[in-house]
């Protein structure tokens, strides 16, 4: 057991020490933040029917908590989903398994350290449900129990079932690259999806507890009240909620007993995947060549370049715009699996955008053809960082023109992805929509650069995309940078393109700052 807690503290120290993980810190305030709007806004994260809860301590806290929760759940398994593969690059795993250090035990190691990061990031949440309950409060009466104990209740169940999905993922061969970054998130759809009402009686996440709660106290309040189902997610109305006294969760031994129940599975699914993890063994199956499995005299690394200094000379050739284009574009596509597969699926969208009337145009196909790339996306911006090659690259001559070069097969995918759409909005003289198109087009390279130069890694892109694509194929107008929700085509495209250039000139900058630290 001391092993397993040594192991568990050095990794979650290794791991708070991230961009990443200070990217999700401030999410967890925004979500605090969103989870609890003014009195007077027209939308809402947690309703009971078209009502919601005076802003006291029960409500704020149960709110924060379910909302913030759940949110936190998706997206911190990006932030943890590397524990394995980072012990297998760095040839810590091979240390590990010349030892007495066994599979369960280190697997569940791992699972720990998951758990703290998420649990440092569940305290942020509720950090940020107390500074909105002072900001936001119609109640005088600062009751902190009440506020904290469903923090205890809801996040920490569903972050312990991300810290075994997390490693799950990453046991699996088939899962631990980009495409089971893509697989959870729509995986956690669905799963939360069927599990925010009582199955059998059990009630996994809380929130059948909670209106069973919360539904007497409307009821009394508001008799008239025909719809009293608790929802959770974005939801915009024209006028302000009404509101009602809660009385506060009423805590048995049933939900009590129902969350204990849920941490106990992700414990037991963290010992079940220790039953097909092979410990690092290299014999065990066949391995395809990556940056893991290069030997370090062959695998380039930061120090072997960290004096490597380019003549400032007129002698250096500066190799051709669209050359660099090209060979980023090369390494973007060279990294796809089953590419004959990803590529027919490509044509199929292309094609029936063509075929496709001009509102199925707009929706759902171009939001369609515009996720098929998010693997490729990802890319931009990480792989100097992933390959160690960094060193090298930024000290090589015209790195701006690399880092443009980068952007422009960013561009030149996504154009490619989205062409069948843009010829069938143009045939149709629908210019609004073509307007969406070019500001949506050179929005999604952007951002991917912009994630990838902050983060190093595609994870961050990948759920921030994920997100922000879910946001808009349920038309949500506040985000909508495809301008599929069609509320005021030209001035979204607009704000889309100014939002394009702000990340870019952050990109630029933080590119120039690490190369002036150097």
């Amino acid at each position: 057991m001391t092993a397993v807690t040594a192991l568990a503290l050095a990794d979650f120290r290794e791991r708070v020490r991230r961009p990443a993980f200070a990217v999700v810190l401030l999410g967890a305030v925004a979500l605090g933040y969103a989870a609890v709007p003014p009195p007077s806004a027209t939308y809402a994260m947690l309703r009971v029917g078209a009502f919601r809860g005076t802003y006291d301590a029960s409500y704020v806290g149960t709110a924060v908590a379910l909302v913030g929760g759940l949110w936190l759940s998706l997206a911190g398994f990006y932030v943890v989903k590397n524990a394995v593969a980072r012990d297998e690059a760095s040839k810590v795993g091979q240390i590990l398994a010349a030892t007495v250090l066994r599979r369960p035990a280190y697997l569940l190691g791992k699972f720990a350290s998951n758990l703290a990061v998420l649990l440092v990031m569940t305290a942020v949440l509720a950090l940020s449900a107390l500074l909105m309950l002072v900001a936001r409060g119609e109640h005088d009466t600062l009751d902190l129990p009440a506020l904290l104990l469903p923090f205890l209740l809801f996040p920490l169940p569903v972050m312990a079932i991300g810290a075994a999905g997390a490693l799950v993922f990453e046991t699996v061969p088939a899962l631990k690259g980009a495409a089971g970054n893509v697989v959870w998130f729509f995986g956690w759809i669905v799963v939360v999806s069927a599990t925010t009402t009582r199955i059998g009686g059990f009630d996994p996440l809380g929130f059948a507890s909670v209106a069973e709660s919360m539904r007497p106290d409307l009821l009394s309040q508001h008799p008239s009240a025909t719809d009293t189902e608790l929802s959770a997610g974005l939801v915009v109305e024209e006028q302000p909620a009404p509101r009602f006294d809660w009385s506060g969760l009423d805590l048995t031994a049933e939900l009590v007993s129902g969350r204990l129940m849920v941490v106990g599975a992700a414990v037991a699914i963290v010992l079940l995947a220790s039953s097909w993890f092979n410990r690092f063994d290299a014999h065990v199956g066949q391995r395809r060549l990556s940056s893991a499995a290069v030997e370090p005299a062959q695998r380039p690394t930061n120090q072997a370049f960290a004096k490597v200094r380019t003549p400032r000379t007129a002698a250096v050739i500066r190799p051709r715009f669209g050359a660099l284009v090209a060979g980023e574009l090369r390494i973007l596509l060279g990294g796809i699996r089953w590419w004959w597969w990803w590529w027919l699926c490509g044509l199929a969208l292309a094609v029936a955008a063509l075929a496709a009337p001009t509102r199925a145009v707009t929706y759902p196909l171009l939001p369609l053809a515009w996720l098929w790339p998010v693997v490729a996306w990802s890319r931009l911006g990480t792989q100097q960082y992933e390959y160690e090659v960094h060193s090298l690259v930024d000290t090589a001559p015209a790195r701006h023109r690399r880092l443009a070069a980068e952007w422009t097969a960013g561009l030149a995918l996504t154009a490619l992805a989205g062409i069948g759409p843009l010829l069938r909005l143009a045939a149709a003289t629908d210019w609004d929509g073509v307007a969406a198109w070019c500001a949506a087009a050179p929005f999604i390279p952007t951002l991917a650069l912009t994630l990838g130069v902050v983060s190093r890694n595609q994870r961050l892109f990948q759920a921030t995309y994920l997100m922000l694509w879910y946001a808009v194929i349920n038309r949500t107008s506040q985000v909508d940078f495809m301008g599929v929700s069609g509320d005021d085509q030209w001035r979204g495209s607009a704000l889309v393109v100014a939002g394009t250039a702000a990340l870019a000139a952050s990109t630029l900058l933080i590119k120039h700052a690490r190369h002036a630290a150097r």
